[in-house]
């Protein structure tokens, strides 16, 4: 499907609507993707990222970075994830999108945890609930106690 969309988008000259698709293409269908996969899946996220940022798409902008967060956090490269979660976040910020913060916020507390740095992990999900506190975001709120729960039993 995805692939598809990519192809209209392109035969259209719709840059903004080529970004999406490749975006999406990069963050379809399994969340780990090993090889060659992985390396397409980031090889079309900074395609379409790179094409946000040439339109100056601020929404774009944050998606391609946080779903190259995702896609290298997946596979253990942890800076990496960290500098595009970090960029998100300052995204996240410029453009006042609250939501977005705290889930870069949760997907943080992700590193933290496979670093096994669980004092680091607790301060990012304290940040999230407070901004799903904030915003009245129930599913949020529920999420965040839940995931709160790993680093709090971690420290013992």
């Amino acid at each position: 499907m995805e692939r598809k969309a990519l192809h209209i988008a392109r035969e259209l000259g719709d840059r903004l609507s080529t970004a999406w698709a490749l975006i999406f293409m990069s963050t379809a269908a399994n969340i780990r993707p090993i090889g060659f996969e992985y390396e397409n899946r980031v090889r079309n996220c900074e395609e379409g990222l790179a094409l946000f940022r040439e339109l100056d798409h601020k929404p774009g902008i944050a998606m391609g970075l946080n779903a190259l967060g995702v896609l290298t956090l997946g596979n253990g490269k942890y800076e990496r994830a960290k500098d595009a979660f970090e960029a998100t976040l300052t995204v996240a910020r410029e453009t006042g999108e609250r939501r977005r913060e705290a889930l870069v916020y949760q997907n943080m507390e992700s590193i933290t945890i496979h670093q096994r740095e669980y004092k680091g992990a607790e301060a990012y999900y304290r940040e999230a609930l407070h901004i799903f506190l904030e915003q009245g975001l129930n599913y949020g709120i529920i999420t965040a106690l839940g995931q709160l729960a790993w680093p709090l039993a971690a420290k013992g």
